[in-house]
């Protein structure tokens, strides 16, 4: 199945998809799409995309440390990207 919209629409017509299974594939295709866009930003060390996609209450959790709100989060992800050369995420 395709990843845009209208594919999507088109299969679960020719298929009858419940609406309620329709949109559940949706959201399987947006997640996807905004973890690939998150993991990409972070590979690539693109804060400013990062901060745009945190929510003003983001919690920050890894690696016994904890951050809490877009600021600290944001601090602590650019400290991340200083004590490293390079960033790969792979999937």
């Amino acid at each position: 199945i395709h990843e845009d919209p209208y594919s999507i629409l088109l299969y679960a017509l020719g298929k009858r998809m419940l609406y309620s299974e329709l949109n559940k594939w949706l959201e399987v295709i947006m997640f996807t799409k905004l973890a690939k866009t998150y993991f990409e930003a972070f590979s690539n060390k693109d804060i400013n995309t990062l901060t745009n996609m945190f929510s003003d209450e983001i919690y920050l959790r890894d690696w016994g440390n904890r951050h809490k709100g877009k600021r600290n989060v944001t601090l602590a992800t650019e400290n991340i990207f200083k004590s490293v050369d390079s960033i790969t995420v792979a999937s």
